[in-house]
């Protein structure tokens, strides 16, 4: 169930549009179906409690796979305002329809390097459901949200890979898959390292 892919359009929806309008086409759509799909989840029946629905993000060349309970909306990345803060992870502040988000980057807050991107290449943010402060989180491109089987993820490392927030691997489609990322153990610890800026999110 793709949200958005490059060059196509959404079942429904308008043609791509073409230079600038590009970006707010994308975020549009992104939020038509975070809607849909968050009333789906709502919908959820007591059967598939062994499932978890996931959003795969691209972060520099590897997939990860978010928990999307967490994500409250999904926006086109906005200009950054850098602040003072010892937070590797935390890239500055930006404004969305009048909250101040903490803007983070899901590379470094995994501990990679962030890859270089140009001015039109900003990415994504995906607002952080019900955390104070209020956290966006940056990610190059959204793929797709899935529900896979909790017996389907397989295990990851505890001792290496489960302390750099993975907590194991889904696959995604015929040879590829996803690092499942435990994004509140990640925001948790962040918020202990006394993220102040900005108010609750919503």
């Amino acid at each position: 169930m793709s949200i958005v892919t490059e060059g196509q359009s959404a079942p429904g929806a308008a043609a791509e549009p073409a230079g600038r309008d590009i970006a707010a086409w994308r975020e549009r759509l992104l939020d038509e179906r975070t809607a849909t799909l968050a009333a789906r989840r709502r919908r959820l029946p007591d059967s598939q409690a062994e499932r978890r629905e996931l959003m795969i993000c691209r972060v520099g060349s590897h997939d990860l796979a978010l928990p999307f309970e967490m994500i409250a909306g999904v926006r086109g990345a906005s200009d950054v305002v850098p602040i003072p803060t010892r937070l590797d992870a935390v890239l500055g502040i930006t404004v969305i329809k009048g909250t101040i988000y903490n803007v983070v980057d899901l590379a470094r807050l995994l501990g990679s390097a962030p890859s270089a991107r140009t001015q039109h290449e900003q990415g994504f943010f995906l607002l952080i459901q019900s955390v104070s402060p209020a956290i966006a989180v940056r990610v190059e491109d959204v793929l797709d949200v899935m529900t896979a089987e909790v017996s389907a993820i397989s295990a990851a490392d505890p001792e290496t890979e489960g302390r750099r927030g993975i907590e194991g691997y889904v696959a995604t489609g015929e040879g590829s898959q996803a690092a499942v990322i435990d994004l509140g153990r990640l925001i948790g610890a962040l918020i202990q390292q006394n993220l102040k800026i900005g108010a609750g999110a919503p």
